[in-house]
């Protein structure tokens, strides 16, 4: 069976929503009490997930922007607002020759000795069209698992929602997975020893 897919927020919380109860908002800004829940969960809840893993679909990257270094560091760049997961820093727009890159991060500060950086991140999607089915289908279970209690649902069922979220967030990580291409290793001095 093929995984539903949702074009627009409303549409995705009211297919968590109908995992509960078929409760239903016309607007997130709904004052009935799924109103309330859906601008209460939606936000945490899709970040939360965001920051499970270095998804594709919800990957960016851009060259940071410089501010006053602290002691200690040569130079101080400012994460972006949209900031929710680190992929990969470099020193170079192309992230590729850029080697170990050290740095440490201090809130919303990388900290390195290099004077241009540049960031891979996963970043706060809100465009539910660029959501794959089953990322959205497990966020509807994880939504649907959190806003439960607040509608009178059992922990049971609660809990069942929450275990259903992460079995079907395995899949759609496997599935991102797929979608990168492989680089070649170099061969390893290892494969030489014997000759």
């Amino acid at each position: 069976m093929a995984t539903p897919v949702s074009t627009s927020d409303v549409d995705l919380i009211n297919r968590a929503f109908g995992k509960v109860d078929g409760r239903r908002i016309s607007a997130t800004t709904d004052t009935i009490k799924e109103g309330e829940l859906a601008r209460r969960y939606y936000a945490p809840t899709l970040d939360e997930m965001l920051g499970e893993h270095p998804w594709r679909f919800a990957t960016t990257r851009v060259s940071l922007t410089s501010t006053t270094a602290l002691e200690g560091w040569d130079y101080a760049f400012e994460l972006p607002a949209d900031f929710i997961k680190l992929v990969e820093l470099a020193g170079n727009s192309n992230f590729y020759g850029s080697g170990i890159f050290p740095h440490h991060r201090e809130g919303n500060l990388i900290l390195t000795s290099h004077s241009i950086v540049w960031c891979r991140y996963v970043y706060a999607l809100r465009n539910v069209l660029r959501m794959p089915g089953l990322f959205q289908e497990a966020f509807c279970q994880r939504f649907a698992a959190y806003v439960g209690p607040h509608l009178n649902r059992s922990g049971t069922m609660t809990r069942g929602l929450y275990e259903q979220s992460e079995i079907t967030l395995g899949k759609a990580k496997s599935q991102d997975g797929l979608e990168e291409s492989h680089e070649d290793l170099p061969d390893s001095p290892w494969l030489s020893v014997r000759e």
